[in-house]
């Protein structure tokens, strides 16, 4: 979580605030209430992130999220891997 906080604030300027960054499993070894702190500081932040996910029963993981990718594997025997899920958030403005 130190790590990806300094990340964040590394991208941090007055002059150009926001910042892109690519964030892999960041919820991987945390406990429930460390996902929601985690989630709730991205929010908070002007940066833009990507953040990969394994498949996970926690939507928490998902809830600083604007847009989701939803991928899946090719099956044995299939030509193609099913087409890609989108699934995006309303903006609650």
């Amino acid at each position: 979580m130190k790590s990806l906080i300094l990340l964040i604030a590394l991208l941090m300027d007055e002059a150009r605030p926001g910042g892109f960054v690519f964030i892999d499993e960041p919820f991987a070894h945390l406990d429930i209430a460390n996902i929601d702190r985690v989630g709730s500081f991205l929010r908070a932040t002007r940066a833009q992130y990507l953040i990969t996910t394994p498949v996970t029963h926690n939507a928490n993981v998902f809830a600083p999220a604007q847009l989701t990718l939803v991928t899946r594997k090719k099956k044995p025997g299939d030509d193609w891997a099913p087409p890609i899920g989108l699934i995006q958030r309303a903006d609650s403005a």
